[in-house]
């Protein structure tokens, strides 16, 4: 039986770094139980999870001092059959074209029409937004059967629906199986059964302080007066050709400081709306009737396709023609602020999921743009890396014009820091 994970890392670090990232951590997790891993932003959570795992160092290469056991197996082939986990970026395991065949050939009707994804099964997963693709990798994870779950920030990019349905399974399976989530959405702690914190390398238990909601603890972006429309558009639509689905989207104005937030369910259109107002695609009904700014910054869900240099500090001057003093003076100064500084000479495909995200922002702040359009810009990071974002927004905005457009899932949220919030 595979009721015990045992992990005892005395040290862990990868090769191409001397840096130990993981070190005196014994603990036991047991059936039943639902653990919470929080911690900072590259502090190391998605190398544990992969560690527990067995995919450090099955599959990817890793310097560990110690031993994980699940039952009376070392962790890794013996145990791939016992287990399950969800990359961050769901994309990553996405293993077959079509919805249904991720699924497990036994899956009964009832199974998809339960969680109102029967209506998709015969699409492909790349007709699908990056949400819903997330929630149709976590429905299959799920209905596997296995001793042990792990997941690395499974509620990233899901509507709030599509987050209450995957927490009540999530409860349901841990009665009989250990549980391990990364997690920065507070909805998480609400079924833990333990909160581990990481910092600086050792795991602590945290399970005895409170649980409480943190959107009073994200920072606000102050208003600012704003006088110039930048943005205009009526009645568009946009027809999804492989899909052969038109989509409208609501009449916006965006004058040069405005905040606005869009919000919607997985597949509402929420990112195609950014690409329409940016000028990446244009709308196949109606038109823009005013589209005044020149520079613009879009942070994706995917920083991996906007990451192009060889080292962290050099990718801040990707674009930039002719490179300053100023420059060289404003890309120190954000690394200092992001705390990116020590990772400078590094390779960006080794910073974790987070950092990558931080780094792409601060890049865009470089080309001074006219408007920023952030889509899902708080997937993958802690309150204080949010904090840090919109604190480099607010310090940005004293001394130019600047206006911001987010897309989120949190409601709440959006409406504490914009001027106006869409429902698409």
């Amino acid at each position: 039986m595979n009721d015990i994970l045992k992990v005892s890392i005395r040290e862990f670090s990868y090769p191409e770094s001397s840096k130990t990232i993981l070190s005196n951590i014994e603990l036991e997790f047991k059936k039943g139980e639902i653990i919470l891993l929080q911690g900072s932003v590259g502090s190391g959570k998605t190398t544990f999870l992969k560690l527990i795992s067995g995919i450090i160092p099955n599959f990817e290469f890793g310097e560990l001092e110690g031993s994980i056991v699940l039952g009376n197996k070392e962790v890794g082939e013996a145990t791939f059959s016992s287990s399950a986990y969800c990359f961050q970026n769901s994309d990553n395991q996405v293993i077959f074209d079509n919805v249904q065949e991720q699924f497990l050939q036994n899956s009964k009707a009832k199974f998809f029409q339960k969680y109102g994804i029967d209506k998709l099964l015969d699409k492909s997963l790349a007709d699908l937004s990056k949400g819903q693709r997330k929630f149709i990798t976590l429905l299959s994870t799920i209905s596997k059967k296995k001793d042990l779950y792990v997941f690395d920030e499974p509620m990233d990019l899901l509507d709030e629906a599509k987050q209450i349905i995957i927490l009540e399974e999530l409860k349901k399976l841990s009665s009989d199986s250990i549980i391990v989530i990364s997690s920065h959405n507070t909805s998480v702690a609400k079924i833990a059964t333990r909160i581990l914190t990481l910092r600086e390398g050792n795991l602590y238990d945290t399970t005895s302080k409170s649980i409480k909601q943190v959107f009073n603890k994200y920072r606000r972006i102050s208003r600012k007066f704003s006088n110039k429309e930048i943005f205009h558009c009526e009645d568009i639509s946009f027809l999804y050709q492989d899909a052969f689905i038109a989509m409208k989207f609501p009449s916006l104005k965006i004058r040069n400081n405005d905040i606005i937030g869009l919000i919607g369910i997985n597949g509402g259109g929420k990112t195609t709306y950014l690409k329409l107002i940016s000028g990446v695609i244009e709308p196949t009904f109606g038109r823009i009737q005013n589209r005044a700014f020149e520079r613009f910054g879009f942070l994706t869900q995917d920083p991996d396709k906007q990451l192009f240099g060889n080292t962290v500090y050099e990718e801040l001057f990707i674009g930039i023609d002719k490179i300053s003093v100023e420059h060289i003076k404003k890309a120190q100064y954000y690394l200092k602020c992001t705390k990116l500084s020590a990772c400078k000479k590094q390779h960006p495909i080794f910073l974790s999921g987070g950092q990558k995200q931080i780094l792409v922002f601060i890049s865009l702040l470089m080309h001074e743009p006219e408007i920023l359009f952030l889509d899902e810009f708080t997937r993958n990071l802690d309150i204080n890396s949010v904090n840090i974002i919109l604190s480099l927004i607010e310090e940005y905005r004293k001394n130019r014009d600047l206006a911001v457009v987010f897309t989120d899932q949190v409601d709440e949220y959006l409406t504490l820091l914009c001027d106006k919030v869409i429902k698409i």
